[in-house]
């Protein structure tokens, strides 16, 4: 759940534009924090003497990748939505002669 809020927080920049309209590296403090945040996550779920500190067991390899899917898919929905929804109103705006 963590990973996959760590890729959406990319996707609740703008309720209007696409992630890769905006562009991904426009904004440094954001990945600054989300590189230090997936650092600190997976330090902790690895390193072995964290273990019992945060009460956490070693995650098998296809559970990490399991876990990659499912934190790409928000940001898939939600691109998916953007296009929908401007692909829609740019049709609305052709239908009614708008420019």
């Amino acid at each position: 759940m963590v990973a996959a809020q760590l890729v959406h927080v990319f996707n609740c920049r703008s309720d209007r534009w696409s992630l890769f309209q905006m562009g991904v590296t426009t904004n440094h403090a954001l990945i600054w924090a989300v590189v230090l945040s997936v650092a600190l996550q997976v330090g902790i779920l690895t390193i072995p003497f964290m273990e019992p500190i945060f009460k956490v067991a070693p995650i098998p390899i296809e559970d990490w990748e399991l876990m990659v899917a499912m934190a790409l898919l928000p940001l898939a929905v939600v691109e998916a939505i953007k296009w929908y929804q401007q692909r829609t109103s740019f049709d609305l705006q052709k239908t009614r002669g708008d420019r």
